[in-house]
């Protein structure tokens, strides 16, 4: 039987987890020093498997939390445990590229880390980049949570409804959604000023007036997005706007910025402990583990 190590910032996901595989969760004990240096130290006493699945997500202090992924990886290494980690919101995925000259590919030297420290298989939740998972260089599944997202606005009552992407490259996830709700996937042109950050957003020509619209997203950070996909849609009169995402980022006051521009509700997922966790990503983790083991 596998055992699960719940991370400092994934104990109560990680707790989830082990309870709905019947695993071992084994007991992790960490402490920060005064000077903010992270302690670890996994409890072995009775556990008898040679396998281990991390939990740990790596969400703001991102560098906190890396480091501690690394040092509980590294530990069960030592320890000669084979190692998978499950990184639901897996932090610097957003640079998998390089855009300009000498920019660090960030999402390729967290994959780098993670090898070295001994992980051997990663899990991720709606990462931004499934194609910088591909070149990383470790074995990785990417896990959605958006079947579950559209589980939940099913018990809505939505009124002819339509699931909107902020931009081209996350109509995967609105796609996913309507598939649930049996209704039509839409999605905005977004350009990016690659020195200055500045978002603009084009409607695709999908018709908003009197329908209940659900803008969805893999992770909301500044929310600068979709608010500009908001204004446009409110322009045309719809029902009710939800928005919705994985991994609800939201910087300070951003959650507000998002309701009072017209959000009926801000649904996320448990990624991460966050206020605005309405649906849970502990069953589609577990049942990518039982399919994997």
């Amino acid at each position: 039987m596998k055992g699960i190590i719940a991370g400092p910032a994934s104990s109560e996901l990680g707790a989830k987890i082990a309870s709905a595989l019947g695993w071992r969760l084994i007991p992790l004990e960490f402490k920060a020093f005064p000077d903010g240096e992270s302690y670890i130290r996994i409890d072995w006493e009775g556990f008898e498997g040679s396998d281990v699945v991390l939990i740990q997500s790596t969400h703001p202090p991102q560098d906190r939390h890396l480091m501690q992924l690394f040092l509980m990886a590294d530990a069960a290494k030592d320890a000669g445990m084979s190692i998978e980690a499950v990184v639901p919101y897996l932090a610097y995925s957003r640079q998998d590229k390089m855009f300009r000259a000498g920019e660090a590919v960030s999402v390729k030297t967290v994959c780098k880390l993670m090898r070295c420290s001994g992980i051997g298989k990663l899990f991720v939740v709606d990462v931004h980049s499934e194609e910088a998972l591909a070149r990383s260089g470790i074995p990785a599944r990417n896990i959605t949570a958006m079947l579950s997202i559209g589980r939940y606005f099913l018990g809505k009552g939505l009124k002819d409804p339509i699931v909107v992407s902020p931009d081209e490259g996350a109509k995967r996830h609105a796609e996913r959604v309507a598939g649930i709700l049996g209704c039509e996937a839409s999605s905005f042109r977004k350009e990016r000023d690659r020195i200055t950050g500045e978002v603009s957003v084009t409607p695709s020509g999908a018709r908003f007036s009197r329908r209940d619209v659900v803008l969805v997203d893999d992770m909301i950070s500044t929310g600068g997005s979709m608010l500009k996909a908001m204004a446009a849609i409110k322009a045309e009169g719809p029902n009710r706007i939800f928005v919705a995402c994985t991994h609800p980022l939201l910087g300070e006051g951003v959650g507000r910025m998002l309701l009072e521009a017209g959000a009926e509700e801000i649904v996320g997922t448990d990624s991460f402990p966050n206020p605005f966790e309405k649906v849970s990503v502990a069953d589609p983790i577990a049942e990518a583990l039982r399919s994997s083991a």
